[in-house]
């Protein structure tokens, strides 16, 4: 407690466990910042606390909440994405004994379990409420809900206590000077929360905060600055003289008036938010947002817009009901055309308190998913034309393409050629100016990307030429940066965040019918939702063998490639008398019979050029597999995608980067394919977000359970048995038992099959090899020495395993020779450990869901229960 204060007093805002990339906290970080800004409302409730508080704020994105302090009282803000964590901040202050008051939209509207976990709620505006509850508190008789039956004038307000925030960790400060909005929009809390009756702060009083300011840099948060075009241009004839850079939220009528866009940019307005949020006008109509209608003004608007020097950050919300994935592609095109750099695309949501909400909730429509979520780039609801994985995965898709440096290249390149953003903004320190100037040459001019040094070459020669402002040209720069890093930090996740939503995907509100009847036989159909049609196998052994006869039950066109050395001919007489007695026996019908019998069987690669998807099983050579799909880019449509069922070589190894590099990725069965349900889809850093929603959608097509990694976390079945592996080979090294002996315990008590008899029958110098792949980058691998030096001293021999007759063992085996060795329990469990803990560790390292690894885990070693059992 300090000098005479009575109470002590936290001002939180909770941190979002995800953040979206229009938060612009990658910019903040290059700025040397921990946010851009924190919310108005701490600073803004703190000064309407009694002197006798000892105040502290803490925004937990930029610092950490202290441990040994305990406050009397503790006021949280909440919104959806912070809800959860504003919860648990509750019960943690209340177990301390505090008070614990919420506030904010989300507890506003969620009051029943807000309390909960607090002991009151502030509903709506907290003018006049908050002091009540203050006193309430000291007396001892604290409601659990204050909220205001009418708005408050809103005529004056008392400079937010900016003094309380450290500075030096945020860039610019938040301002309001209206509350209210006449729309009536059904996703947004707005209107609800501030009424659709304007009102506004008297314009001195709005200076005098503005002159408080501990900085140059601010963000009107109101609504709709410009709505009201008189005080609008009142405002800005009053702090042209301030010096100040600012953005604000508007809607596009402000174009319309000239005389007020002139003086935003002379007042020093470099940005605008326009909330377009759909171009399709079925959707505007659904939300209520029937001002946006007439898209015919846009194109002028814009244009007027950007001549002034400011820019546009458009948003946009997909996930409307009249809303297909087609959206994506229409939004796109459309910040193309315009030359919008600055987009916010979001997923539509149902934040509590909106009709949206009200309406999705009373359809069961809205999924009881984490609040957290709710932050713009999770689906967290049924949409009527799309599943969540659909719009999550085209959603990413479209962001990723909104930000590369080709598009932002192209955009920056026709958006700053008028010579229109000539004006220069707020004032740097010199130390920020080196510093900003370092980022920009280190990332624009030190880097193997052509499109950025193509784009830095422009703008610096706009520069030169004085046709753009220098912090206007840099600080574009450094704006697409942050968004592309954001973005790109986004995608490292992607195996994550995409089995959250598919986690609790239950398809499209309005579910297509997945079986269809052929208009001329009325025979039915499949309707495969991965659009793969034509599938193409490369390779006619096990492997080869084993996934082409898998797909002959599945309605695809196939092609199945042989090897030069293999008899084709003979390949395809037994392939047609395979589906003769199949058609003989009732099995195959005969419309499904004609369409198999064109199958082609042959040598030759150009049979493959029309095929949708192509998966190569031939031997595990690096050479001949990366010859093979050299020869296949040549010879296959572009569009087509190409999968590696290699064991142990990595895509991107296979590959060189290039155009179909995003359709390149690793699908690797297991022997025998039609009883081992399981496939591991490994994706690279290039694969694209549609090449893996497409691969998916074909798995769940075959009926076959699949995990998707990365490559650093890749073939992880075959690692987690490489360590049961050596720890076996380690364990009959050590004299505990012989090799037999080791096998025997593995099939009797563990696996239907042994550890060294396996390595035979793979044959060790292919063992080997794939051991050495996997290690390659392993910092565990010294590990592994000594098995890799009995491997290579067996290969060097020329024992190969069954094929050559020796390997581990000398076949035939004499298996009446093997004793159980008297410690047999302690083997069997030390084995069994290796196997549990190696299946959680490395699963618990590829980010893979325990349900869908331990499935994969018991199909690939013949068990009824997993290390996660």
């Amino acid at each position: 407690m300090t000098g005479s204060k009575k109470y002590t007093l936290f001002l939180i805002s909770p941190k979002q466990r995800y953040v979206n990339y229009p938060a612009h906290s990658e910019m903040a970080k290059m700025f040397g910042k921990k946010r851009l800004m924190i919310p108005l409302a701490l600073p803004a409730i703190a000064s309407l606390t009694p002197d006798h508080y000892d105040i502290h704020i803490f925004d937990e994105e930029i610092e950490s909440l202290p441990k040994n302090l305990k406050p009397d009282i503790v006021g949280i803000t909440t919104l959806a994405a912070t809800g959860k964590r504003a919860f648990e901040l509750g019960d943690r202050y209340r177990a301390m004994g505090c008070k614990v008051i919420y506030g904010g939209p989300y507890a506003s509207f969620m009051q029943e379990e807000a309390l909960k976990h607090g002991d009151c709620v502030i509903a709506g505006e907290a003018e006049g409420k908050w002091e009540q509850a203050l006193e309430d508190f000291e007396h001892g008789c604290l409601k659990p809900v204050y909220e205001s039956e009418i708005f408050i004038p809103f005529k004056t307000q008392k400079p937010p206590r900016w003094d309380l925030v450290n500075m030096d960790r945020i860039f610019q400060v938040a301002i309001q000077v209206s509350r209210g909005c006449p729309f009536n929009c059904d996703f947004c809390l707005v209107s609800k929360n501030f009424g659709r009756k304007m009102r506004y702060r008297d314009i001195n009083n709005v200076v005098e905060e503005i002159r408080a300011a501990p900085t140059k840099y601010f963000f009107f948060v109101d609504d709709n600055l410009t709505i009201n075009k008189k005080y609008a241009k009142e405002l800005m004839q009053a702090i042209i003289p301030l010096k100040i850079s600012w953005g604000c939220v508007c809607s596009l009528d402000v174009a319309t008036d000239e005389e007020l866009l002139n003086l935003m940019a002379e007042a020093g307005c470099f940005n605008i938010l326009v909330g377009f949020e759909s171009l399709n006008p079925a959707s505007l109509d659904e939300s209520q947002k029937h001002h946006n209608q007439g898209g015919s003004i846009y194109s002028e608007a814009i244009n007027k817009i950007h001549a002034a020097g400011i820019h546009i950050n458009a948003s946009f919300v997909v996930g409307f009901d009249n809303d297909t994935l087609d959206e994506f592609d229409r939004i796109f095109d459309f910040t193309m055309q315009h030359n919008l750099p600055h987009v916010n695309l979001h997923l539509l949501n149902a934040p509590p308190g909106t009709e949206t909400h009200r309406k999705l909730s009373d359809e069961g429509r809205l999924l009881s998913c984490d609040p957290e979520l709710g932050v713009g780039h999770f689906p967290t609801l049924q949409y009527m034309n799309m599943s969540q994985i659909e719009i999550f995965d085209k959603y990413m898709e479209t962001v990723a393409k909104l930000y590369s440096f080709d598009t932002i290249r192209q955009k920056g390149e026709a958006l700053f050629s008028k010579g229109a953003f000539t004006r220069p903004g707020g004032e740097l320190s010199a130390f920020m100016k080196a510093r900003l100037s370092w980022i920009t040459f280190k990332e624009f001019v030190l880097t193997g990307d052509p499109d950025r040094k193509k784009l830095f070459r422009f703008i610096l020669n706009l520069i030169v030429t004085k046709q753009i402002a220098i912090d206007k040209g840099l600080g574009f720069l450094l704006s697409m940066l942050g968004y592309n890093r954001h973005i790109k930090a986004h995608q490292k996740n992607m195996a994550e965040y995409r089995q959250i939503v598919m986690g609790q995907d239950k398809g499209a509100w309005k579910k297509d019918i997945s079986v269809t009847r052929d208009k001329i036989t009325g025979i039915q159909i499949m309707n495969h939702t991965s659009g793969i049609k034509k599938v193409g196998v490369v390779g006619e052994g096990k492997m080869g063998s084993g996934i082409f006869h898998y797909l002959l039950d599945f309605e695809f066109d196939l092609v199945w490639i042989c090897s030069p050395g293999a008899d084709a001919e003979k390949i395809h007489r037994q392939f047609t008398k395979r589906i003769k007695r199949s058609l003989d026996a009732g099995i195959l019908d005969r419309q499904r019979f004609d369409i198999l019998i064109r199958t082609q069987v042959s040598h030759n690669l150009p049979d493959l050029q029309s095929c949708d998807l192509i998966i190569e099983a031939i031997p595990e050579s690096m050479e001949l597999k990366k010859d093979l799909f050299l020869q296949l880019d040549r010879i296959v449509k572009p569009d087509a995608v190409f999968a590696s069922n290699s064991s142990s070589i990595q895509p991107s190894d296979l590959y060189p980067v290039g155009p179909r590099s995003g359709k390149f990725i690793g699908l690797h069965f297991f022997y025998p394919v039609p009883l081992k349900n399981i496939v591991e889809f490994t994706i690279t850093s290039n694969t694209t977000i549609q090449t893996q929603s497409t691969i998916e959608a074909f798995l769940r097509d075959i009926d076959r359970r699949f995990i998707t990694m990365n490559e650093k976390n890749s073939f992880l079945l075959n690692k987690i048995f490489l360590k049961v592996q050596n720890d076996a080979f380690l364990l009959v090294q050590s004299g505990n038992c012989s090799y037999l002996q080791m096998d025997q315990l593995v099939k009797t008590y563990l696996f239907p099959f042994g550890i060294f008899d396996f390595c035979d029958s793979v044959g060790i110098d292919t063992m080997l090899a794939s051991i050495l792949n996997y290690l390659q980058n392993d910092p565990d691998k010294e590990n592994y020495s000594r098995f890799i030096a009995t491997l290579s001293d067996l290969v060097s021999q020329g024992r190969l395993g069954f094929k050559s007759g020796e390997g581990f063992y000398k076949y035939p085996v004499d298996q009446n020779l093997c004793d159980e060795p008297g410690n047999a329990g302690e083997l069997v469990e030390r084995l069994h450990q290796s196997w549990t803990l190696s299946g959680r560790q490395l699963t618990k390292q590829a980010k893979i869901p325990f349900d869908d690894a331990n499935h994969a885990i018991k199909e690939y070693f013949g068990t009824s229960e997993g290390p996660f059992d």
